[in-house]
């Protein structure tokens, strides 16, 4: 980008000064994670351990056991879905294979595909 400004013009000076201050910013950025302290001397927890904190592991909701609660701790599944899973394991017994799950009304390939990393029997 510089090579494309006039040297010495005041849109390369701001470019350099820009340029210079992100450099700076990354600079202490990744000192802060290399020491896990603050400019003001407090601990700072290192990316991964917040990540395992905020997306802890899911345990693996069983479709054959599971209740409406259970069921609506899912992604896209509602009320009125996890009632039909219910209402078709009552009707038709246990699954015998999650993809059995796709006969379920409202839940088609795309839902199920969200659903099948999620799920047991």
């Amino acid at each position: 980008m510089l090579s494309i400004l006039k040297h010495g013009s005041r849109a390369q000076g701001a470019w350099t000064r820009f340029a210079m201050m992100v450099s700076l910013v990354l600079m202490t950025a990744v000192g802060m994670a290399a020491d896990g302290k603050k400019a003001g001397g407090t601990d700072v927890k290192p990316p991964e351990t917040a990540q395992k904190q905020v997306a802890p592991a899911q345990a693996l909701v069983n479709i054959n056991t599971a209740n409406l609660g259970e069921l609506q701790k899912l992604p896209r599944v509602g009320v009125k879905t996890a009632q039909r899973i219910i209402d078709f394991r009552a009707e038709n017994g246990k699954f015998q294979t999650v993809e059995e799950l796709m006969n379920v009304k409202g839940i088609g390939e795309k839902t199920f595909d969200r659903l099948k990393p999620l799920i047991t029997i």
